[in-house]
């Protein structure tokens, strides 16, 4: 039924955009996330910030709890009269009502600081609404309130559609559909100028992630197409492609750097527009900031290779609303069976017989192997792309002794005792690897290729060292809701 649903869906929207898509007068995404333009506009289908309502309000879901965004553009003057100062200016608010619907109001303002100006100031104000479809398949809307705040004060509202399907969780599809409304926003007394008015939009995007240890890699490609009636009718095409590096240096402080290219026809002009930026996170207890920078170049020929714009954008996300009795009844609970367990591994080490420091191996005789407990400080991140959920593991093992190989158990249910073969029932999966703990160890949350349901799940970190001792830890606990 939720597959059947899922299609409906996806026809309904291809349906709308392709009966809408024809040549009107409407506004264009001027690049409006220092994030996107920074990866080259590859956006449609990696909307995993507030920046999302520009580009695809499906991805809007995904952001929890409440999150700001701020925007500036010091937009480059060449190509216009050198009185101008152009610039974009940008601001969103978006926050979930519940797990399966999240709200948005945003708006921008592009335009110019010269007075008196030659260019049209365009106003938009946008009240977007996300929701989940099925598992795997998100919409969004954005309803659109449009003023030209000079040549004639022109008012006209318009409407986006996007939709974003992430069959796994490092790969996704999405379709952005703007200005759906034939909205003519055209001053008029232009006398005829036709610069900075796109038209209807229909874009599709793929994304790629790929997350190992410390790093984190996107990759995105879009494909936009767009109707124009000036100066002639037609399609033109313009194709975006991007990669994000992530540097996870710590749990605290995450770095990233992006680079982009965009390229193709617009007004039968070449279009080509390399871009870069990059970003600094910093996580804290209660909320997080993020700063991102972004560059793209004059997308035409131009005189000056450099000329572009210059874009600096704010992330302020904070932490997710009070939880209900309910839920925290059931933290509760997981802290006990986590106490529990704790507990008796070690009363298990106080009834181990092998010394805490092996006695050297004798000759060509083996060395002894002794099976020893100690301490896990760890922490649990969560990840999605829609609803495929992943977890990061943070490892740091308390030992005193130098680490050869290790491997993380992950398990349905506690395990009995320390061997591996009588808990062979509970076990989901295992990671291992040589010398120290990688930094971050990633699960997809499937188990023999099939997603692990809402619960309670538990892990183990054990150790081999250089002198053939075995060493376990606690077991901890973690939720997938």
């Amino acid at each position: 039924m939720k597959s059947k649903k899922k299609y409906l869906v996806v026809l309904l929207v291809g349906y709308l955009a392709l009966s809408f898509f024809n040549s009107a007068w409407s506004y264009d995404n001027p690049g409006a996330s220092a994030r996107a333009v920074g990866m080259g506009g590859g956006f449609v289908a990696a909307p995993d910030d507030p920046g999302a309502v520009f580009y695809n309000p499906a991805g809007l879901v995904n952001l929890k709890g409440y999150q700001f965004y701020l925007m500036y553009d010091r937009k480059t003057a060449y190509g216009v009269d050198t009185s101008e100062i152009p610039y974009l200016g940008v601001g969103v608010i978006t926050f979930s009502l519940s797990k399966d619907i999240a709200i948005a109001l945003a708006g921008y303002q592009d335009g110019s600081w010269a007075d008196p100006t030659g260019l049209v100031t365009k106003n938009v104000g946008m009240l977007s609404l996300s929701s989940w479809v099925t598992d795997d398949l998100s919409i969004g809307f954005n309803l659109k309130e449009m003023y030209n705040s000079n040549y004639g004060g022109k008012k006209g509202f318009d409407f986006d559609i996007g939709l974003l399907y992430s069959p796994y969780s490092w790969l996704s599809f999405g379709f952005m559909g703007e200005n759906l409304a034939r909205t003519d926003m055209v001053p008029d007394n232009s006398s005829g100028v036709v610069a900075g008015y796109q038209t209807r939009q229909a874009t599709f995007g793929v994304a790629y992630r790929y997350a190992s240890g410390s790093y984190e890699t996107h990759v995105a490609l879009d494909e936009a197409f767009k109707d124009v009636n000036q100066p002639l009718e037609k399609t033109y095409s313009l194709t975006s492609a991007g990669i994000e590096q992530w540097l996870l240096t710590n749990k605290d402080l995450n770095l990233a750097l992006r680079a982009g290219y965009k390229f193709g026809k617009d007004y039968e002009l070449d279009y080509n527009q390399p871009s870069a930026g990059g970003s600094i996170r910093y996580n804290a207890e209660k909320f997080t900031v993020q700063l991102d920078y972004g560059w793209s170049k004059y997308p035409y020929q131009a005189k000056e290779d450099l000329a572009g714009d210059h874009r600096v954008g704010l992330v302020f996300k904070l932490q997710e609303k009070p939880k209900r009795a309910k839920e925290l009844s059931s933290e509760r609970q997981i802290q006990k069976d986590q106490a529990k367990q704790e507990q008796k591994y070690e009363v298990k080490k106080e009834t181990l017989s092998y010394p805490t420091e092996p006695a050297k191996p004798e000759t060509t005789l083996a060395p002894q192997v002794n099976i020893l407990t100690y301490q896990l400080k760890s922490e649990t991140e969560y990840l999605s792309v829609g609803r495929n959920r992943s977890v990061m593991f943070i490892l740091n093992p308390i030992i005193d002794a130098e680490i050869k190989r290790w491997r993380l158990y992950i398990w349905s249910s506690p395990p009995v005792g320390w061997g591996v073969e009588e808990n062979e029932q509970f076990l989901l999966k295992f990671f291992d690897g040589w010398g120290n703990p990688s930094f971050g160890v990633m699960w997809d949350c499937t188990h023999n290729n099939a997603r692990a349901k809402k619960g309670v799940y538990y892990y183990t970190l054990a150790i081999k060292d250089y002198q053939d001792r075995k060493w376990y830890s606690q077991v901890k606990s973690f939720k997938l809701d």
